[in-house]
Parts: structure tokens; C-alpha cells; sequence
């Protein structure tokens, strides 16, 4: 509401008054000048709104300031030639110099590792040039007054309308530090892990070579048989151990080469010649952890032996072994087309010990077994996907 003032002696000369006309920015606009006996201005409004506004920027002021100097990180602002124009104590505290010997003294370049010089140069040229291709936060070292290079992560933004970017750093120096022994821990628990496959690897291998060596010197052909299907079982958790020393997790292993190699070395080690049995192989490329590799690889090797020994009395035909996984589950199929297994043949209650292990590892595996008697014999073995399967 406007106020409304006449002073009671005022001549006519009094009373020509230049009034100041403002917009809502508070920005001088024009004079307009009264000659009328009534003067009208807005004197108590006028005062009021000023020193409401002065005391407000006088508050944000103390506000801004609070939280530049109190925000935990340092913080700088520097214009387009480098120069530290404006910074808080955290940056005094992680540089090492005090105010008098920054403040438009130095060049934030001057801190940073020579290392890394280069790259954030061209950030920098690109926060001036190109503020949307500029990386908002990255990390880099500074170099303190001490010669003592530190990680930080530094964050840069342009001030709006101005040419000037603030800057805030994040001390992360023990943070790395600790990453790097956690880095070099695992690394000397990774060479740990590897040596130990590769000495169980070994000391299998040392186990089979002594059956072997215990096979050429009994007598009767079923101890030989005895000696070489457990000679087989130790191959084939040994070859596991192998893949883990190779691979490169060393938490699980491609099972195809390893089923690959597995058929090669039954085949081998019962004499087959090439082109007598066949084998036909669709495996899919899943990995697979230990728990689940040497239960998966003693059930082939069991599997795969007795159709080699039994399926075959002319000595022709083919084996064949699929592994495929789904979202739900695994399966392993062994199959062959020789003679097959009599109706009456009960695979879950048999004395033979290659069966009996063969349901024991199902069970590992929370698997089932079933086992179908068309065109030969086909195993069909299927296992949830909660064992740690991972397909590539």
C-alpha cells in the first residue's frame, strides 16, 4: 500500500522532488520528477525492503561461507588461467601451504602429478570448451608441499555465467593403500591357491602311476580291471585340479575341454583305436565349480568306461555326451548304441561299485537319474542350476 506525504510549510520549489524508479531487480530504471503540492513516495516501505535485503544477503553470505569452509572436503575455485582464486582450510590442510602463499598466487597445476598432468589438462581445456564432454569426477594425485603425492577424487564444475570453476578434492590416500594390500593379499592367496591344485594335481597323478604300476604286476585279469577303473577316477579328479591350476578364476572351469580331454584319456587308456568306438559330443560352454566339476567328471568317467568295456563286444560304435544348461537346470546325457542293458538289470541296487558311486554323486549333485534302454543304453542325469553353473 502506498504512503502518502505532504510537509506542511513546502513551497512550490520544495515540492519539486526527483523520484528514483526501480525494477524488480532493484536496478535503477528512471527520475520522474513532481511538481504537484502532493508528494508520493514510499519512504518506510522502501527502507524496510532494503534492510530486509541486506540483512538476507548478509545471512546467505555467513551461510555459504559455513559450508565452504565446514564441508570436510577442500574446495578451490579458479579461474580459466589456473590461478587459485578462492579455497578453504581442507585445502590448505591436504596441499601443506598456508592462505598468504596460495591465494592468487598459485596455479593449480602446480599439484598435480606430473603422471597425470597431461590428461587432466585436457579435462580442463574441456570444462572451458566443452563442459558436456568433461568427466564431472575422477580420480588423480596431488602433490603436496612436502613432495608427498596423494589420491584424490577430484570433482570439477563451472560456475554459471562466470569464468570459473569450482573445485572439490576428496582425500582417498589411505583408501588405496588399503586396496593395494588387500590387492597383494589376493594375489599371494591367488599364487597360494594355484600351487595347492597344483600339487593335489600332482600327487594324483603320483597315485595313478602307482596303480599302474601295481596293475603290471598282479595277477588276474579282474584286479587289473580293479586297478585301472580307480587309476580312471583318480585321472579324472586330477584333471580338475589341472584345469582350476590353468584357469583363470580358479573358482570354477570350462567343462567342455575338460570333458574333451577326459573321453581322450578313457580311450586311450583301454587301447581304443581310432575309428572302433566313435564319440559324439555337444556340450554347451558352461563353467562349472569344483563341487560340481569332480562329481560331473567321476560320473562320465564311470559312465563312459562301462560303455567302453561293455557296450561294444564287436568293438564298433558310438558314444555320445551332451551337456546342457537352461535357466533351471543342468543336464548330462551318456549314451551309446551297443547292445544295451536287460529289462530286468535294477542300476540302483547293483553290487558294482561304478553304479553305486554313480547314484551316490546324483544325490551330491541334488540330481535325478533315469535311465532309458531304447537303441542302446542313455543315461540321463539332470541337477539344479544352484550348484555355482555358470554358463559363458
Amino acid at each position: 500500500m502506498k504512503k502518502y506525504y505532504t510537509p506542511a510549510n513546502a513551497s512550490e520549489e520544495d515540492l519539486m522532488v526527483k523520484n528514483k524508479f526501480y525494477n524488480k531487480e532493484d536496478e535503477f530504471k528512471a527520475y520522474k520528477v513532481y511538481t504537484n503540492k502532493k508528494i508520493y513516495y514510499e519512504v518506510e516501505k522502501e527502507i524496510s525492503r532494503r534492510i530486509k535485503f541486506k540483512k538476507f544477503f548478509n545471512e546467505s553470505e555467513v551461510k555459504y561461507q559455513t559450508i565452504f569452509e565446514n564441508s570436510g572436503t577442500a574446495i578451490v575455485l579458479y579461474n580459466e588461467k589456473g590461478t587459485l582464486l578462492m579455497f578453504n582450510h581442507e585445502f590448505e590442510k591436504i596441499s601443506g601451504y598456508s592462505k598468504d602463499e596460495l591465494e592468487d598466487k598459485r596455479n593449480w597445476r602446480e599439484f598435480i602429478h606430473k603422471d597425470d598432468l597431461a590428461k587432466i589438462n585436457e579435462y580442463n581445456r574441456l570444462i572451458f570448451t566443452d563442459p558436456n564432454q568433461a568427466p564431472n569426477s575422477y580420480e588423480t594425485r596431488l602433490v603436496d608441499n612436502y613432495g608427498i603425492a596423494k589420491d584424490v577424487i577430484l570433482n570439477m564444475a563451472m560456475i554459471p555465467g562466470e569464468k570459473l570453476v569450482l573445485a572439490s578434492l576428496v582425500d582417498i590416500t589411505e583408501r588405496k593403500k588399503a586396496e593395494r594390500l588387500l590387492e597383494e593379499s589376493l594375489k599371494e592367496k591367488e599364487i597360494l591357491l594355484r600351487e595347492i591344485h597344483h600339487r593335489v594335481k600332482n600327487n594324483m597323478q603320483i597315485i595313478s602311476s602307482l596303480l599302474n604300476l601295481q596293475g603290471s604286476c598282479v595277477v588276474g585279469e579282474e584286479t587289473i580291471d580293479v586297478l585301472k577303473d580307480s587309476q580312471g577316477r583318480v585321472k579324472s579328479m586330477a584333471m580338475v585340479h589341472e584345469n582350476l591350476y590353468q584357469s583363470p578364476t580358479l573358482s570354477d572351469i570350462n567343462f567342455k575341454p575338460y570333458i574333451e580331454n577326459l573321453i581322450k584319456d578313457i580311450l586311450n587308456s583301454y587301447g581304443i583305436q581310432e575309428g572302433t568306438i566313435k564319440t559324439k559330443l555337444e556340450i554347451d560352454e558352461i563353467r562349472l565349480d569344483i563341487d560340481t566339476a569332480i562329481p560331473c567328471g567321476l560320473i562320465i568317467n564311470e559312465l563312459v568306461t562301462n560303455s567302453v568295456k561293455y557296450a561294444f563286444p564287436q568293438g564298433k560304435g558310438t558314444i555320445t555326451i551332451k551337456l546342457k544348461s537352461s535357466s533351471d537346470e543342468v543336464e548330462l546325457t551318456i549314451a551309446d548304441n551297443g547292445i544295451g542293458i536287460p529289462k530286468d538289470f535294477d542300476y540302483k541296487n547293483i553290487d558294482s561299485l561304478g553304479l553305486q558311486l554313480v547314484n551316490i554323486l546324483v544325490k551330491q549333485l541334488n540330481g535325478k537319474i533315469t535311465l532309458e534302454r531304447s537303441q542302446g543304453t542313455r543315461f540321463k542325469i539332470k541337477f539344479n542350476n544352484e550348484i555355482k553353473t555358470k554358463r559363458i
